[in-house]
């Protein structure tokens, strides 16, 4: 009969129970004499990645070390295999080295008593890969030690761009995070269950957020996330079953909220979201609790845009965010530096070009799409209504210079985010781009129509294209 209770082991047997990287062993059937601290030896056997004991006599603890021996070589301990302490019911602690990087499915799958793990090294503990909810001790066991102090303010060290899957699910006495700029994302289920967690702030570093990150931690009350977020999505059940939730804080650059982020979060009294343009949802994400109780703050022209999208349309009370962000009609022309205009959204804005001496207007870009065609007789260009910020570029081309020559097409020179894109270019016609004090930044010929050039923003450049010499800035 199957007994899957076992106690100390000591680094000699620990190859019985841990998979190393620098071998493949073959142990069916082999048998192992361990000895735990009372001086007992418990005869084990290793059967695939299970666990077949002889007596009935063990301890309570397990120490995976960085390394083992056997045969007389030293390997490296790397990872813990699938099911490793499946059913060691009087297993009551583990430590765990800082050369783990993976633990197996199921590796500590019904060790009902585990209640502590003591790791040396928190950055290690955040890059394990675990194989599933139950591979993490911490499934069970709801004391996490670092270097011997209780983990309850947990502070992620800013060497880690990813928190894995499930790196903390089920910890119960964590009450506080800080997440560094240096984390780009957050796995499925990273803080899932957390019950005793109570607020979270999100940098904007942070990009992806993984199902079930935050899920089921029901004394959550408040949800901060950066301004200036890099998130663009929240995904399913990120945050389901926070039932607790009071506040939440949504960045600028979210797109898209799934039906499901925030089910069964009926409390929530404020929601603060940046965005300019509302994150489509695919239906309601709130309750409808929420959407009768809560204030919904949006930025400054936003309300009406809020007031008809589905998914936001059902807050009874929406308003703008005091002192929030305006929307601007940036202009960047040939000089150094740009014009931010605060400006009404659904409304055109007429702005007057005057070229300085011995310059033209060469082309005029409104958000990256050419419309130099709109610009009248008197050098005045009147926008299309704005439904949101929006940047206008200028760009001149010199009247008389040395380069001028004889051409016979038109070459339109336009700058966005970053590029400058050339067109009208013939085969072979040489291209360079200067910064104002000479410097070359790129040159090339032209190998059709069409070339781009990516270069660094908010700088002023000489682009020179056969006999026109455009100043433009980025």
């Amino acid at each position: 009969m199957r007994s899957m209770r076992f106690g100390v082991i000591t680094i000699a047997a620990l190859l019985c129970c841990i998979m190393v990287s620098a071998h493949d062993f073959e142990m069916d059937g082999i048998y192992y004499n361990i000895t735990s601290p009372n001086n007992m030896t418990v005869e084990v056997t290793y059967k695939g990645d299970y666990f077949y004991s002889h007596e009935n006599e063990y301890s309570d603890s397990v120490s995976i070390p960085s390394s083992t021996t056997y045969n007389g070589n030293i390997y490296n301990v790397t990872s813990i295999g699938a099911n490793a302490f499946v059913g060691c019911t009087a297993l009551t602690s583990i430590t765990i080295s800082a050369s783990i990087t993976s633990i197996g499915e199921d590796a500590f799958y019904r060790c009902v008593h585990l209640s502590n793990v003591y790791i040396s090294d928190i950055a290690a503990w955040c890059n394990i890969n675990f194989g599933y909810t139950r591979a993490n001790p911490l499934y069970y066991a709801r004391n996490l030690y670092l270097n011997g102090e209780l983990v309850k303010e947990l502070t992620i060290p800013n060497t880690i761009t990813e928190i894995k899957h499930c790196a903390f699910s089920n910890y119960s006495n964590l009450t506080s995070i800080t997440i560094p700029e240096s984390v780009l994302s957050i796995g499925d289920g990273a803080f899932s269950e957390c019950i005793s967690l109570t607020s979270i702030n999100i940098p904007q570093s942070v990009a992806s957020i993984g199902i079930c990150a935050f899920a089921g931690c029901s004394n959550l009350t408040s949800i901060i996330f950066a301004k200036n977020s890099k998130l663009e999505r929240i995904g399913e059940d990120v945050f389901s079953d926070c039932n607790n939730i009071q506040e939440l804080t949504l960045g600028e650059g979210l797109k898209r909220i799934s039906p499901r982020a925030f089910s069964s979060s009926k409390g929530i009294k404020t929601i603060t979201i940046f965005a300019n343009r509302p994150p489509t949802t695919n239906g309601y994400i709130f309750t409808d609790e929420v959407y009768e109780n809560a204030t919904l703050h949006v930025p400054q022209n936003c309300v009406e845009k809020y007031q008809v999208m589905i998914g936001w349309s059902g807050f009874y009370n929406i308003s703008e965010i005091e002192g929030g962000t305006p929307d601007y009609l940036t202009i960047h022309q040939a000089d150094n530096g740009a014009v931010k205009i605060a400006v009404d959204l659904n409304r055109t804005y007429k702005v007057q070009i005057e070229p300085a001496e011995g310059w033209k207007i060469h082309s005029i870009t409104f958000d990256g799409e050419d419309m130099t065609n709109l610009l009248d007789e008197n050098y005045t260009f009147t926008t299309p209504m704005l439904t949101g910020s929006v940047i206008l570029n200028v760009a001149y081309e010199q009247k008389a210079s040395r380069v001028e020559g004889a051409y016979n097409h038109a070459i339109k020179v336009h700058g966005h985010e970053g590029s400058i894109f050339i067109e009208g270019t013939k085969q072979g016609d040489h291209i360079a781009i200067y910064t104002t004090d000479g410097m070359v930044v790129a040159e090339t010929q032209a190998e059709a129509a069409y070339t781009k050039i990516i270069v660094e923003p908010s700088q002023l450049y000489l682009v020179q294209v056969a006999n026109k010499m455009v100043k433009i800035l980025m």
